[in-house]
């Protein structure tokens, strides 16, 4: 048994759903919030609870996400220092005047009644990012959320409000941006750059004072900000555009890449490739002005050897990023690339090779390939 209108609770949708069924904007999430009903009651519904900080519950069936209206308080720093309380006697207004921005907090009844305490409608015909309430200055968190909405919608026309801005500004100088867990940042990095103008989010975060606070690894936020840009008219996808900017928005070396990488705990494989851009990169951008030996070392270093679909990723990276390299030398590597997986281990063991021979051989046979391909 799942949650429906037949529970002697109310369940509404809100957030996203909501708002961008308005908006006309397609949307893969819902999420409800629940009025008059208990921890108890959620579970006797078949919900499974998945939240230690105050009750949300999955719906096992459509996966939607429910959670009992609740009210909070601040008590302590960061996303995590909050006080909650949820029980039955909290209201679906009081619910939504603790949400961030007015467009979030907009609620859609059983029978379609929209319940809009905050404004929320009127600031998406105006297409503003309004905060909700002063509380807006307590979550730190809300300074990345609104700069990813501002990626999300900045295509249909939307702006900050310029109170909402100078609250973000607030937050970033008070210092409770350094409270905020590297998962959280990397959550909402990652998803904002998985928008089309990816670059909006970090050019509102430098506006506010948050860029510096949040990744102290770029210090040239100028170039951050530009390559970001390159890589958003590229159509890269969010992987391929965090390792153009890792790339471009510090000067340190690919140490400085990788450490980054680290702090933020984003996946391995984006962590490699982000360093195999910034190691290999100058390699890849003139392949035939390498010697065979270097090449070759790049082409393995940057995991391009065993894998077209990694070179290819990391020449779409290349071409965002300035002196990009040739239509021609892209398509000469990529023809080289498949030239040498077409060597055969199997062959050389065939001819007599074992042992640490077989290394060798196969080395001297990828160098021999890449001297001829260089040659032609």
């Amino acid at each position: 048994m799942a949650v429906t209108d037949n529970q002697p609770f109310t369940r509404y949708k809100v957030g996203g759903a909501v708002r961008d069924a308005l908006l006309g904007y397609p949307s893969n999430e819902t999420d409800w919030v629940v009025v008059g009903a208990t921890p108890e009651q959620m579970v006797a519904a078949g919900l499974q609870p998945v939240g230690r900080d105050f009750p949300v519950f999955i719906d096992p069936t459509s996966g939607d996400e429910y959670a009992l209206a609740r009210t909070e308080r601040k008590s302590g720093h960061g996303y995590h220092g909050f006080n909650f309380y949820a029980a039955a006697d909290v209201t679906l207004e009081q619910d939504l005047w603790r949400r961030d921005l007015t467009i979030n907090a907009i609620a859609e009844a059983a029978d379609g009644e929209l319940i809009d305490p905050t404004g929320g409608r009127a600031d998406l015909e105006q297409k503003v990012l309004r905060h909700v309430s002063p509380a807006f200055s307590e979550d730190p968190l809300r300074v990345l959320r609104v700069a990813r909405f501002a990626a999300r919608y900045h295509h249909l026309g939307f702006r900050v409000a310029t109170a909402t801005l100078s609250l973000m500004s607030a937050i970033s100088a008070s210092g409770e941006l350094a409270h905020l867990s590297a998962e959280r940042i990397w959550r909402e990095t990652e998803r904002a750059l998985g928008e089309r103008d990816g670059a909006v989010y970090l050019r509102l975060l430098g506006d506010c004072g948050a860029l510096a606070a949040l990744f102290p690894e770029w210090p040239d936020q100028a170039a951050l900000i530009a390559a970001a840009s390159a890589a958003d008219s590229a159509g890269l996808s969010s992987d391929e555009k965090f390792a153009v900017i890792a790339s471009s928005g510090q000067g340190g070396d690919s140490a400085a890449v990788e450490q980054l990488c680290r702090r933020l705990r984003t996946p391995s494989a984006l962590r490699q490739l982000a360093v195999a851009l910034y190691r290999f990169g100058a390699a890849l951008r003139a392949p035939r002005s390498y010697t065979a030996g270097l090449l070759l070392a790049a082409l393995q270093g940057c995991g391009g050897l065993k894998s077209a679909v990694r070179l290819q990723q990391l020449l779409r990276c290349l071409a965002a990023l300035p002196a990009a390299p040739s239509e021609r030398d892209s398509q000469w590597l990529s023809a080289l690339q498949a030239e040498l997986a077409t060597i055969s281990i199997a062959d050389i063991v065939a001819g007599g090779a074992s042992g640490h021979e077989i290394g060798e051989a196969l080395q001297r046979r990828q160098l021999e390939l890449i001297e001829a391909a260089q040659a032609g």
